[in-house]
């Protein structure tokens, strides 16, 4: 498992992150993917893949992936819907 994080930041802008678009869907039984488009005015470039969560050992664990080019932001995530139980070191079943 990995993270890896470039960024360079834009000091002179106070703007809040406006989401322009938001979309999701449903891979397999307990996974899902979700797609958000912002307006980030607070990053030139920012480059960031966080696979340091486990797929396994925590709430929604998956991959998160974020890309923004001059205020233009593509942030793509795979994770899953059930919640980890750390008494029992599994997942929680909701059905």
């Amino acid at each position: 498992m990995f993270c890896i994080k470039v960024a360079f930041k834009n000091n002179f802008c106070t703007k809040p992150t406006k989401i322009l678009t938001f979309c999701y869907g449903k891979l397999f039984r307990n996974k899902f993917w979700e797609l958000q488009i912002d307006a980030d005015f607070n990053y030139f470039f920012n480059i960031e893949i966080d696979a340091l969560h486990p797929l396994h050992g925590r709430d929604h664990a998956g991959v998160y992936c974020n890309l923004t080019l001059f205020g233009l932001s593509f942030i793509f995530s795979i994770y899953d819907s059930r919640h980890w139980d750390t008494e029992t070191n599994s997942w929680i079943n909701t059905e």
